[in-house]
């Protein structure tokens, strides 16, 4: 029956492809985290090998390092990473737009503005989770970043600072105030953020309480706008109860850890067939062959995790130790599956 409307629909030329696919089911997102010095380029074409429906981040890039640094190398990536996000770390609204400028040119499907990292160096820099403290300067930065291009902006942020007393009404207000500037979207770690001098972003990661209810309160608040929640997310059951709740989810350190096991939740959610991680394996060598076959540990450090769980798993470690392709090569040939 539904087909059948389908059909009447585009015979009568009453809907576009944007329209059908409105009303097709919505799909909740898995999104891979982006986390400095390990979701480089390689990681991400080696994690979309785990599913072509995962939403793939950049490592945090400063506007400063972006414009005034190594831009091209900044902006590479493969279009098998594809959907891939930039995120940027800045707080200067004539930077940003630049830069989000740039991200559209380089071909990007997003631009995601950091507004939750605690680190004091980030802080020194006037962005990072010190921005929960001003929001209507994200909004500024969301409306500049929207003149100069029509790539989705997104911010990534925490629940609060640590001596928010209202944390709930805060996180509503920030919400609230980054919809109404043009945001597609807002991903939340369910954690507030404590900036003090010695207190690391490990110390906020594992010392500060999560309160993914809080999360799924606000959410209530804003039924028609995206938001994700991140924090500790890390098994299929975990995956589906977020959901009942949230838009997506946003997955970290599980997806370097435990790379397939991402895989394979992005199965069972989405039904997508699922490479056996040989054929993943196979797949990274030719990587390695066409993208730096004399320096093949700056790819395979972050593969370590492939065979995690099985009984090739230390085995398939000392073989990416040896660096070189002929010893991965050599265990394709070995390895059953």
């Amino acid at each position: 029956m539904r087909n059948s409307l389908l059909f009447l629909f585009f015979k009568k030329r009453l809907v576009n492809l944007k329209t059908f696919l409105y009303i097709l089911p919505m799909r909740k997102e898995i999104a891979i985290a982006p986390m400095l010095d390990w979701t480089d380029k390689h990681f991400r074409y080696f994690m979309r090998q785990m599913s072509p429906h995962l939403t793939l981040y950049t490592e945090m890039i400063s506007t400063e390092a972006l414009i005034h640094g190594e831009t091209k190398r900044f902006l590479d990536f493969n279009p098998k990473e594809s959907p891939l996000i930039l995120q940027l770390g800045g707080s200067e609204p004539q930077k940003m737009a630049y830069c989000a400028k740039l991200a559209e040119k380089a071909s990007f499907q997003g631009v995601n503005i950091n507004a939750g990292c605690p680190s004091e160096r980030v802080e020194k820099g006037g962005w990072g989770a010190s921005l929960m403290e001003k929001p209507d300067l994200i909004a500024e930065n969301i409306r500049a970043m929207k003149e100069v291009c029509s790539l989705p902006i997104s911010v990534k942020t925490r629940i609060a600072l640590a001596e928010e007393e209202h944390p709930f009404d805060a996180l509503c207000h920030f919400v609230k105030t980054m919809q109404k500037a043009g945001a597609s979207q807002v991903i939340i770690h369910a954690r507030k953020a404590l900036l003090k001098k010695g207190f690391s972003p490990a110390d906020n990661r594992t010392k500060m309480a999560l309160d993914y209810d809080l999360v799924y309160r606000v959410k209530e608040q804003f039924p028609d706008f995206s938001l994700l929640i991140n924090g500790d997310i890390s098994t299929l059951q975990e995956v589906e109860a977020h959901f009942n709740h949230m838009d997506g989810v946003m997955i970290g350190r599980e997806a370097y850890k435990n790379p397939y096991h991402i895989g394979q939740i992005a199965h069972e959610i989405y039904g997508t067939p699922l490479l056996e991680r040989k054929e993943i394996l196979q797949q990274m060598a030719s990587y390695i062959e066409k993208e730096n076959p004399a320096r093949v540990l700056y790819i395979t450090r972050h593969m370590m995790g492939l065979y995690k769980g099985t009984e090739f798993a230390k085995i398939y470690k000392k073989v990416l130790m040896q660096n070189t392709l002929k010893d991965i090569l050599y265990f394709l040939n070995q390895v059953p599956f």
